[in-house]
């Protein structure tokens, strides 16, 4: 393996960790976020609000 190729491998898996850590980590918020929704603030919905 010489050096180019290493650093050809190196800067290709650092643009795939800036491109795909953001879009999984944003993708987990959603779905904990939904999760939360449904399991602590949807029961609240089911009492009528008070004018």
């Amino acid at each position: 393996m010489t050096f180019a190729v290493f650093v050809h491998l190196l800067w290709q898996t650092i643009l795939g960790y800036v491109y795909y850590y953001p879009l999984f980590m944003s993708s987990l918020w959603i779905v904990g976020a939904i999760f939360f929704y449904f399991k602590n603030e949807k029961p609240y919905l089911k009492y009528p609000i008070p004018p």
